[in-house]
């Protein structure tokens, strides 16, 4: 499978960036990350959607709440024929949601 792109996030504009990248994303792809902790998760989205979030033995809004929740992390994004059986729905400009509230807060 093509790796698509290695975005290592560490700000507020980085992070921005990045969901734009993913809004123009074609059809469907895996996005592992990974924290600067070592902690490790991963999102499938397609259609501008975030269809499926799995961390540690946590999935769907669970995962994508703890994945959200932590500092410096890195992306690797790369496509995919289909994206596995969905388990939430959430419009990837959530993202940027978060992470402004979070940066709000003086978090991130």
């Amino acid at each position: 499978m093509l790796l698509v792109k290695k975005i290592k996030v560490n700000s507020l504009h980085t992070f921005e960036k990045f969901v734009e990248l993913m809004e123009t994303l074609p059809g469907s792809y895996e996005v592992a990350i990974s924290s600067c902790d070592g902690e490790e998760g991963i999102l499938f989205c397609g259609n501008k959607i975030i269809r499926k979030a799995a961390c540690k033995d946590l999935s769907g809004m669970n995962a994508l709440g703890q994945i959200l929740s932590w500092d410096g992390i890195n992306f690797n994004i790369r496509k995919v024929a289909a994206c596995p059986e969905q388990d939430i729905y959430v419009p990837i400009n959530y993202l940027l949601k978060v992470l402004r509230e979070k940066t709000g807060a003086g978090i991130f």
